[in-house]
């Protein structure tokens, strides 16, 4: 799970403190991948005492200040130290969250890729000794977009190769604008070239898709691809399905990351229907909104379609797990993943037309078929039986055992 790692704009210290406990009683091996995304300290809050602004691109954007970048690592530090102090299982530190975007009025701190570089291997990797904490794994640069043909992933090359970076981390929001081509597959051949920079420059190291909403309107200008106006809800969970693959087979990446686990709707007397949708789209879990909370804890709403859809994989596959070669099925997007002593094989299948398909997963001998699960229009990750029909806009799990 990511969370966000600095104190709050409000000076909270312990923001996420209470959820992540009780995440940790379920389950005690979770991971925490804690993330920072602008300079910000109780005894320290404005902005401008840690950032400086520079127009860049035609806009503000803001920059860590050079005599802040020892305190700003200091800090980091103690945040780290005080969630493990709390016996919560940090990880890994993604050192700033999107590190190639930055805007005036948001959370965000733009780094260019050598001071980056610089930030980690003589602030960062230095105090992460002194403080005995070598166990902890570096993220970055968590870039907000990767570009066309991979660029900004190029672009950022001189931090990603660092020897002190464990874990290459980008998001799936790359955007396109009206009357431009908002083609998924466009996404898809981007992220293509991306595993190839990876492979080329730096094939030892992790590769983490860290944030997404997959499908979404995220403004008047902007949508990320996929996208279009007409796309039911279900649609567009069946396009998250399809941002997972592209992470695990195009990017061929090893952890894909939803950016609303649990999210709220928008509060009740929001007028605009594209930011209501906004709010039921980025989450898997809605929560109502804080302002029509009643009592303690924000009631919860629903599961959406898109938790299910999540759920065909992150149900099934497990930590560990690899993913291995399927011959192509033609119209369909398929992904196989083993276990570590391979004897349990997962295949996930996703048909994202207007037809029923005919699939039949062939395996190596010695795999048995042991149980499928479904979600299409009127199923949600539900066991079926061993069909080869594939329904129009579905996404169904195969698990085999040895």
């Amino acid at each position: 799970i990511r969370v966000q790692g600095e104190v709050t704009k409000a000076g909270l210290t312990d923001h996420n403190v209470a959820l992540l406990q009780r995440g940790m009683a379920v389950n005690p091996s979770l991971q925490v991948l804690l993330t920072f995304w602008q300079p910000r300290s109780a005894e320290h809050l404005e902005p401008e005492y840690w950032l400086r602004a520079e127009q860049i691109d035609g806009t503000e954007q803001y920059i860590l200040r050079d005599d802040r970048m020892e305190q700003w690592a200091n800090e980091l530090i103690s945040r780290v130290q005080f969630y493990r102090s709390l016996g919560i299982n940090v990880t890994t530190i993604g050192i700033q969250n999107e590190s190639n975007w930055s805007h005036e009025g948001t959370q965000t701190c733009r780094w260019e890729p050598e001071r980056l570089k610089t930030f980690i291997e003589q602030f960062i990797q230095p105090r992460l000794e002194a403080n005995h904490l070598t166990d902890l794994l570096i993220a970055a640069p968590d870039l907000a977009y990767i570009g066309p043909d991979a660029s900004e992933f190029r672009r950022f090359l001189p931090a990603l190769m660092s020897p002190d970076v464990d874990i290459a981390a980008y998001h799936m929001y790359d955007s396109y604008q009206k009357n431009e081509d908002g083609n998924f597959e466009i996404l898809v051949g981007n992220t293509q070239k991306l595993a190839q920079l990876a492979d080329e420059f730096i094939p030892t190291k992790k590769l983490w898709m860290t944030e997404t909403t997959g499908a979404q309107w995220n403004g008047n200008d902007w949508h990320t691809y996929g996208w279009t106006a007409d796309l039911t809800e279900h649609q567009k969970a069946i396009q998250a399905a399809r941002y997972i693959h592209t992470t695990f087979v195009d990017a061929q990446a090893s952890a894909f990351l939803w950016w609303g686990l649990i999210y709220s709707l928008a509060p009740g007397n929001e007028q605009d229907a594209n930011v209501r949708q906004k709010h039921r789209d980025e989450g898997l879990v809605l929560v109502c909104a804080p302002a029509d909370q009643v009592g303690e804890h924000q009631a919860f709403i629903e599961r959406t379609k898109k938790f299910y859809v999540f759920s065909q994989y992150s149900k099934f596959i497990q930590p560990g797990y690899k993913r291995v070669d399927l011959d192509a099925v033609s119209g369909v997007y398929a992904s196989a993943y083993v276990g570590e002593d391979d004897n349990r094989l997962i295949a996930v299948v996703i048909n994202d037309s207007e037809t029923s398909k005919d699939v039949s997963i062939q395996v190596d001998a010695g795999y048995e078929f042991v149980s499928a699960h479904q979600t299409d229009k009127s199923r949600n990750c539900e066991q079926i039986g061993n069909s080869a029909v594939l329904p129009p806009q579905s996404v169904r799990t195969v698990v085999f055992q040895k």
